[in-house]
Protein backbone atom coordinates (compact mmCIF):
# COMPACT_ATOMS: atom_id res chain seq x y z
CA UNK A 1 0.00 0.00 0.00
CA UNK A 2 1.49 3.55 -1.14
CA UNK A 3 0.42 5.38 1.88
CA UNK A 4 2.40 4.97 5.23
CA UNK A 5 2.48 6.29 8.06
CA UNK A 6 5.61 6.62 10.30
CA UNK A 7 5.07 8.19 13.57
CA UNK A 8 6.67 6.47 15.64
CA UNK A 9 10.42 6.84 15.90
CA UNK A 10 11.03 2.80 14.66
CA UNK A 11 8.79 2.51 11.59
CA UNK A 12 10.94 6.53 11.14
CA UNK A 13 14.11 5.28 11.10
CA UNK A 14 12.82 2.46 8.67
CA UNK A 15 11.57 5.23 6.67
CA UNK A 16 14.89 6.95 5.75
CA UNK A 17 15.33 3.98 3.55
CA UNK A 18 13.45 5.02 0.67
CA UNK A 19 12.28 8.84 -0.37
CA UNK A 20 9.40 10.28 1.13
CA UNK A 21 7.57 13.50 1.22
CA UNK A 22 4.64 14.55 3.96
CA UNK A 23 1.59 14.54 2.34
CA UNK A 24 0.70 18.60 3.30
CA UNK A 25 2.94 18.52 -0.10
CA UNK A 26 -0.17 16.86 -2.19
CA UNK A 27 -3.04 18.62 -0.21
CA UNK A 28 -1.16 21.81 -1.70
CA UNK A 29 -1.05 20.66 -5.29
CA UNK A 30 -4.89 19.82 -4.55
CA UNK A 31 -5.80 23.24 -3.64
CA UNK A 32 -3.78 24.86 -6.53
CA UNK A 33 -5.61 23.03 -8.97
CA UNK A 34 -8.80 23.92 -7.40
CA UNK A 35 -8.13 27.70 -6.95
CA UNK A 36 -6.89 28.34 -10.49
CA UNK A 37 -8.91 25.73 -12.41
CA UNK A 38 -11.88 24.53 -10.39
CA UNK A 39 -12.96 21.44 -8.29
CA UNK A 40 -13.58 19.53 -11.83
CA UNK A 41 -10.11 19.64 -12.82
CA UNK A 42 -9.07 18.16 -10.12
CA UNK A 43 -11.19 15.19 -10.33
CA UNK A 44 -10.43 15.32 -14.04
CA UNK A 45 -6.84 14.62 -12.81
CA UNK A 46 -7.40 12.19 -10.60
CA UNK A 47 -9.81 9.97 -12.75
CA UNK A 48 -6.55 10.02 -15.04
CA UNK A 49 -4.08 8.12 -12.90
CA UNK A 50 -3.65 4.60 -11.95
CA UNK A 51 -6.17 2.97 -9.53
CA UNK A 52 -3.47 2.56 -7.04
CA UNK A 53 -2.64 6.02 -6.88
CA UNK A 54 -5.95 7.31 -6.95
CA UNK A 55 -7.18 5.13 -3.89
CA UNK A 56 -4.27 7.55 -2.13
CA UNK A 57 -4.67 10.70 -3.53
CA UNK A 58 -8.35 10.26 -2.34
CA UNK A 59 -7.55 10.26 1.83
CA UNK A 60 -4.18 12.36 1.83
CA UNK A 61 -3.65 13.34 5.29
CA UNK A 62 -1.25 16.26 5.74
CA UNK A 63 1.09 14.63 7.91
CA UNK A 64 1.76 10.92 7.03
CA UNK A 65 4.98 10.27 4.96
CA UNK A 66 3.68 8.93 1.51
CA UNK A 67 6.21 7.58 -1.42
CA UNK A 68 8.38 10.48 -3.34
CA UNK A 69 7.03 8.32 -6.77
CA UNK A 70 3.49 9.67 -5.98
CA UNK A 71 4.68 13.16 -5.43
CA UNK A 72 6.40 13.14 -8.44
CA UNK A 73 3.29 11.35 -11.07
CA UNK A 74 0.72 13.72 -9.82
CA UNK A 75 2.99 16.85 -10.04
CA UNK A 76 4.10 15.73 -13.59
CA UNK A 77 -0.06 15.19 -14.54
CA UNK A 78 -0.67 18.43 -13.56
CA UNK A 79 2.05 19.65 -16.06
CA UNK A 80 1.24 17.27 -19.06
CA UNK A 81 -2.75 16.97 -18.08
CA UNK A 82 -3.67 20.16 -17.28
CA UNK A 83 -1.30 22.53 -18.64
CA UNK A 84 -0.58 21.02 -22.14
CA UNK A 85 3.55 19.97 -21.05
CA UNK A 86 4.36 23.28 -19.54
CA UNK A 87 7.01 22.93 -16.81
CA UNK A 88 6.40 26.63 -15.97
CA UNK A 89 3.67 25.32 -13.93
CA UNK A 90 5.76 23.58 -11.72
CA UNK A 91 7.03 26.74 -10.84
CA UNK A 92 3.72 28.21 -9.86
CA UNK A 93 2.82 25.15 -8.05
CA UNK A 94 6.10 26.00 -6.07
CA UNK A 95 5.31 29.62 -5.12
CA UNK A 96 1.74 28.82 -4.46
CA UNK A 97 2.68 26.00 -1.91
CA UNK A 98 5.48 28.80 -0.23
CA UNK A 99 2.23 31.07 0.07
CA UNK A 100 0.21 28.54 1.98
CA UNK A 101 3.17 27.29 4.22
CA UNK A 102 3.92 30.50 5.66
CA UNK A 103 1.34 32.24 7.32
CA UNK A 104 1.27 35.97 7.57
CA UNK A 105 2.88 36.19 11.09
CA UNK A 106 5.86 34.13 10.13
CA UNK A 107 6.84 36.22 7.11
CA UNK A 108 6.98 39.28 9.41
CA UNK A 109 9.49 37.84 11.83
CA UNK A 110 11.31 36.52 9.22
CA UNK A 111 11.00 39.45 7.20
CA UNK A 112 13.74 40.79 10.52
CA UNK A 113 16.19 38.65 9.76
CA UNK A 114 19.20 38.53 7.72
CA UNK A 115 19.31 36.48 4.51
CA UNK A 116 22.08 34.42 6.14
CA UNK A 117 19.62 33.48 8.75
CA UNK A 118 17.16 32.50 6.15
CA UNK A 119 19.50 30.09 5.01
CA UNK A 120 20.09 28.73 8.11
CA UNK A 121 16.83 27.85 8.48
CA UNK A 122 15.99 26.13 5.25
CA UNK A 123 17.59 22.41 7.04
CA UNK A 124 14.98 23.37 9.61
CA UNK A 125 12.05 23.62 6.98
CA UNK A 126 12.92 21.17 4.87
CA UNK A 127 13.41 18.37 7.19
CA UNK A 128 9.33 19.02 8.17
CA UNK A 129 8.24 17.67 5.35
CA UNK A 130 11.40 15.68 3.67
CA UNK A 131 12.72 12.43 4.81
CA UNK A 132 15.99 12.63 3.70
CA UNK A 133 18.52 15.42 1.43
CA UNK A 134 20.42 18.00 3.13
CA UNK A 135 20.86 21.92 2.22
CA UNK A 136 24.56 24.10 2.14
CA UNK A 137 24.29 27.54 1.30
CA UNK A 138 26.61 30.63 0.68
CA UNK A 139 26.50 33.60 -0.15
CA UNK A 140 28.71 34.80 -3.46
CA UNK A 141 29.19 38.27 -4.30
CA UNK A 142 25.44 39.05 -4.96
CA UNK A 143 24.28 35.19 -5.94
CA UNK A 144 22.51 33.03 -3.31
CA UNK A 145 23.56 29.27 -3.70
CA UNK A 146 21.96 26.68 -2.73
CA UNK A 147 22.74 23.21 -2.98
CA UNK A 148 20.77 20.34 -2.29
CA UNK A 149 22.86 17.37 -2.00
CA UNK A 150 21.48 13.06 -0.94
CA UNK A 151 17.93 13.77 -2.11
CA UNK A 152 17.52 10.68 -3.81
CA UNK A 153 15.20 11.91 -6.70
CA UNK A 154 16.06 12.81 -10.24
CA UNK A 155 12.99 14.51 -11.61
CA UNK A 156 13.04 18.01 -13.39
CA UNK A 157 9.36 18.71 -12.68
CA UNK A 158 9.88 18.28 -8.93
CA UNK A 159 13.19 20.70 -9.31
CA UNK A 160 11.24 23.29 -11.06
CA UNK A 161 8.66 23.36 -7.92
CA UNK A 162 11.46 23.58 -5.14
CA UNK A 163 13.25 26.65 -7.21
CA UNK A 164 9.72 28.47 -7.27
CA UNK A 165 8.96 27.32 -3.73
CA UNK A 166 12.41 28.61 -2.51
CA UNK A 167 12.40 31.77 -4.55
CA UNK A 168 9.13 33.03 -3.54
CA UNK A 169 10.06 32.06 0.18
CA UNK A 170 13.35 34.57 -0.37
CA UNK A 171 10.55 37.26 -1.34
CA UNK A 172 8.03 36.69 1.21
CA UNK A 173 10.76 36.91 3.40
CA UNK A 174 11.72 40.39 2.00
CA UNK A 175 14.62 39.54 0.29
CA UNK A 176 14.69 41.66 -2.94
CA UNK A 177 15.48 39.24 -5.74
CA UNK A 178 16.39 40.19 -9.26
CA UNK A 179 13.70 38.02 -10.68
CA UNK A 180 15.41 37.44 -14.25
CA UNK A 181 18.46 35.81 -12.02
CA UNK A 182 16.70 32.57 -10.80
CA UNK A 183 18.44 29.33 -12.18
CA UNK A 184 18.83 25.62 -11.50
CA UNK A 185 22.01 25.13 -13.15
CA UNK A 186 22.83 21.71 -11.71
CA UNK A 187 20.24 19.05 -11.53
CA UNK A 188 20.58 15.51 -10.62
CA UNK A 189 18.06 14.70 -13.45
CA UNK A 190 20.43 15.47 -15.67
CA UNK A 191 23.43 13.75 -13.74
CA UNK A 192 24.94 15.73 -12.11
CA UNK A 193 25.60 14.76 -7.96
CA UNK A 194 23.90 17.37 -6.60
CA UNK A 195 20.79 19.87 -7.60
CA UNK A 196 21.83 23.58 -7.34
CA UNK A 197 19.91 26.28 -7.31
CA UNK A 198 21.16 30.30 -7.72
CA UNK A 199 19.10 33.31 -6.88
CA UNK A 200 20.47 37.26 -7.69
CA UNK A 201 19.54 39.67 -4.93
CA UNK A 202 19.28 43.55 -5.93
CA UNK A 203 21.53 45.50 -4.01
CA UNK A 204 20.05 48.05 -1.48
CA UNK A 205 21.60 51.17 0.07
CA UNK A 206 21.80 51.56 3.80
CA UNK A 207 19.69 54.40 3.90
CA UNK A 208 16.95 52.44 1.67
CA UNK A 209 17.54 49.12 4.33
CA UNK A 210 16.78 51.46 7.40
CA UNK A 211 13.19 52.88 6.28
CA UNK A 212 12.25 49.39 5.42
CA UNK A 213 12.47 48.17 8.77
CA UNK A 214 11.29 51.22 9.57
CA UNK A 215 8.24 50.60 7.64
CA UNK A 216 7.85 46.70 9.18
CA UNK A 217 8.12 47.85 12.68
CA UNK A 218 5.13 50.04 12.29
CA UNK A 219 3.10 47.42 11.18
CA UNK A 220 2.64 46.07 14.88
CA UNK A 221 0.88 42.86 15.42
CA UNK A 222 -1.59 41.52 17.05
CA UNK A 223 -0.40 39.61 20.34
CA UNK A 224 -2.06 36.47 20.27
CA UNK A 225 -0.85 35.72 16.67
CA UNK A 226 2.74 36.93 17.68
CA UNK A 227 3.16 34.77 20.40
CA UNK A 228 1.50 31.70 18.10
CA UNK A 229 4.32 32.63 15.76
CA UNK A 230 6.93 32.25 18.77
CA UNK A 231 5.77 29.22 19.19
CA UNK A 232 5.62 28.14 15.54
CA UNK A 233 9.67 28.73 14.70
CA UNK A 234 11.01 27.48 18.35
CA UNK A 235 8.53 24.77 18.74
CA UNK A 236 7.82 23.55 14.58
CA UNK A 237 10.18 24.83 12.86
CA UNK A 238 13.36 24.62 15.42
CA UNK A 239 12.28 21.83 17.19
CA UNK A 240 12.88 22.68 20.85
CA UNK A 241 11.05 19.61 22.44
CA UNK A 242 9.12 21.97 25.44
CA UNK A 243 8.07 26.17 25.02
CA UNK A 244 6.98 28.47 26.91
CA UNK A 245 6.23 32.16 26.47
CA UNK A 246 5.87 34.69 28.84
CA UNK A 247 4.09 38.42 29.24
CA UNK A 248 4.31 41.16 31.41
CA UNK A 249 0.96 41.33 33.52
CA UNK A 250 -0.50 44.21 35.56
CA UNK A 251 1.98 47.18 37.00
CA UNK A 252 4.33 45.14 39.19
CA UNK A 253 6.10 44.12 36.20
CA UNK A 254 5.57 40.11 36.80
CA UNK A 255 5.86 37.62 34.35
CA UNK A 256 2.90 35.23 33.85
CA UNK A 257 3.04 32.30 31.84
CA UNK A 258 0.87 32.83 28.79
CA UNK A 259 1.76 30.18 26.59
CA UNK A 260 3.30 26.31 26.68
CA UNK A 261 3.63 23.77 24.49
CA UNK A 262 5.46 20.62 24.19
CA UNK A 263 6.64 18.25 27.46
CA UNK A 264 9.72 19.33 29.74
CA UNK A 265 12.15 16.16 29.31
CA UNK A 266 15.94 15.84 30.66
CA UNK A 267 17.26 18.88 28.80
CA UNK A 268 18.30 22.47 30.13
CA UNK A 269 16.09 24.91 29.99
CA UNK A 270 17.23 28.18 28.15
CA UNK A 271 15.40 31.35 28.95
CA UNK A 272 15.64 34.58 27.17
CA UNK A 273 14.47 37.85 28.17
CA UNK A 274 12.35 40.02 25.91
CA UNK A 275 12.97 43.35 27.23
CA UNK A 276 13.92 46.88 25.40
CA UNK A 277 16.45 48.64 27.89
CA UNK A 278 15.13 48.41 31.30
CA UNK A 279 11.76 47.67 30.08
CA UNK A 280 10.96 44.06 30.68
CA UNK A 281 8.05 42.63 28.40
CA UNK A 282 8.51 38.72 28.61
CA UNK A 283 10.38 35.76 28.21
CA UNK A 284 11.01 32.79 26.08
CA UNK A 285 11.97 29.68 27.22
CA UNK A 286 13.21 26.72 25.69
CA UNK A 287 14.22 23.12 26.38
CA UNK A 288 17.31 22.24 24.41
CA UNK A 289 19.12 18.61 24.03
CA UNK A 290 22.15 20.19 22.12
CA UNK A 291 22.76 24.06 21.51
CA UNK A 292 22.95 23.49 17.29
CA UNK A 293 19.70 25.73 16.65
CA UNK A 294 20.11 28.22 20.14
CA UNK A 295 22.37 30.36 17.96
CA UNK A 296 19.41 30.84 15.36
CA UNK A 297 17.12 32.10 17.77
CA UNK A 298 19.14 34.01 20.14
CA UNK A 299 19.46 36.25 16.77
CA UNK A 300 15.48 36.60 16.68
CA UNK A 301 15.92 37.85 20.13
CA UNK A 302 16.07 41.71 19.32
CA UNK A 303 13.25 41.59 16.50
CA UNK A 304 10.82 39.56 18.83
CA UNK A 305 11.19 42.35 21.85
CA UNK A 306 10.58 45.06 19.70
CA UNK A 307 7.46 43.64 18.09
CA UNK A 308 6.04 42.40 21.87
CA UNK A 309 6.68 46.05 22.70
CA UNK A 310 4.84 47.22 20.37
CA UNK A 311 2.18 45.00 20.52
CA UNK A 312 1.30 45.54 24.54
CA UNK A 313 1.17 49.16 23.60
CA UNK A 314 -1.85 48.55 20.87
CA UNK A 315 -5.50 49.00 21.39
CA UNK A 316 -7.49 48.12 23.81
CA UNK A 317 -8.73 45.57 21.74
CA UNK A 318 -5.37 43.50 22.67
CA UNK A 319 -5.49 44.31 25.85
CA UNK A 320 -8.79 41.77 26.47
CA UNK A 321 -7.39 39.78 24.16
CA UNK A 322 -4.07 39.30 26.37
CA UNK A 323 -6.32 39.04 29.50
CA UNK A 324 -8.74 36.83 28.31
CA UNK A 325 -5.89 34.11 26.92
CA UNK A 326 -4.08 34.69 30.57
CA UNK A 327 -7.20 33.42 31.90
CA UNK A 328 -8.09 30.60 29.87
CA UNK A 329 -4.06 29.41 30.83
CA UNK A 330 -5.48 29.89 34.60
CA UNK A 331 -8.71 28.20 33.62
CA UNK A 332 -6.41 24.83 32.57
CA UNK A 333 -4.44 24.87 35.22
CA UNK A 334 -6.96 25.68 37.95
CA UNK A 335 -9.71 23.20 36.56
CA UNK A 336 -6.76 20.71 35.58
CA UNK A 337 -8.20 20.98 31.58
CA UNK A 338 -6.63 18.48 29.07
CA UNK A 339 -5.68 20.72 25.90
CA UNK A 340 -8.57 19.21 24.07
CA UNK A 341 -11.11 20.25 26.97
CA UNK A 342 -8.88 23.95 26.63
CA UNK A 343 -9.74 24.03 22.91
CA UNK A 344 -13.07 23.72 23.28
CA UNK A 345 -13.54 25.95 26.44
CA UNK A 346 -11.86 28.77 24.19
CA UNK A 347 -14.84 28.18 21.48
CA UNK A 348 -17.19 27.98 24.04
CA UNK A 349 -16.52 31.50 25.72
CA UNK A 350 -16.24 32.59 22.31
CA UNK A 351 -20.03 32.14 22.06
CA UNK A 352 -19.83 28.77 19.44
CA UNK A 353 -22.60 25.97 19.54
CA UNK A 354 -22.21 22.09 19.39
CA UNK A 355 -22.28 22.20 16.19
CA UNK A 356 -20.34 24.54 15.43
CA UNK A 357 -17.26 23.29 17.82
CA UNK A 358 -17.54 19.89 16.36
CA UNK A 359 -17.22 21.19 12.77
CA UNK A 360 -14.38 23.12 13.53
CA UNK A 361 -12.67 20.17 15.61
CA UNK A 362 -13.36 17.64 12.82
CA UNK A 363 -15.72 16.08 15.97
CA UNK A 364 -18.88 14.46 16.22
CA UNK A 365 -21.54 16.37 17.90
CA UNK A 366 -21.87 13.76 20.98
CA UNK A 367 -18.25 13.76 21.24
CA UNK A 368 -18.36 17.47 21.88
CA UNK A 369 -21.03 17.48 24.41
CA UNK A 370 -19.22 14.51 26.57
CA UNK A 371 -16.29 17.20 26.40
CA UNK A 372 -18.53 20.20 27.26
CA UNK A 373 -19.96 17.92 30.44
CA UNK A 374 -16.20 17.22 31.46
CA UNK A 375 -15.76 21.04 31.44
CA UNK A 376 -18.55 21.98 33.31
CA UNK A 377 -17.88 19.35 36.10
CA UNK A 378 -14.01 20.45 36.49
CA UNK A 379 -15.31 23.83 37.02
CA UNK A 380 -17.76 23.10 39.05
CA UNK A 381 -20.91 24.94 37.24
CA UNK A 382 -23.96 24.19 35.70
CA UNK A 383 -23.93 25.86 32.59
CA UNK A 384 -23.08 27.76 29.85
CA UNK A 385 -23.61 31.09 31.75
CA UNK A 386 -22.50 29.95 35.29
CA UNK A 387 -19.03 29.39 33.42
CA UNK A 388 -18.71 32.62 31.77
CA UNK A 389 -19.37 34.15 34.84
CA UNK A 390 -16.74 32.37 36.92
CA UNK A 391 -14.27 32.40 34.01
CA UNK A 392 -14.65 36.30 33.72
CA UNK A 393 -15.48 37.19 37.31
CA UNK A 394 -14.57 34.78 40.11
CA UNK A 395 -11.58 32.62 38.52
Amino acid sequence: MARRDYSSDVAMREAMAAVLRKGRSILNLKAFVEESLGVDAWNRLLAAQPQTDRSVLVSVQPDCWYDMEIHARINRAICDVLYDGNLAAAESLGRFSAERDMFVMCRRIMKFMSTSLIFQLMNVYWRQDESCGLWHTRLVGHDLVATLSGWRVADSVLCRRILGYIRRTLELCGVALDLECAEHDECCALGDRSCVFRFRWQHQSEPALVSEYADKFSRVPELDSLFRSIVDIAHVRLSFPYVETWVQSGSSGELTSYQSFGVKRSGIVHSYLLQIGNNRMGRLDVEAHDDSRLDVLGDMIPWLAQMLHDALLSSEQTTTLRSFHLRLRLAQRAWKLTLRETDILELLLRGLTNEAIAKRLGLSISTIEQYVTRILDKSDTRNRSTLCWVFWIEL
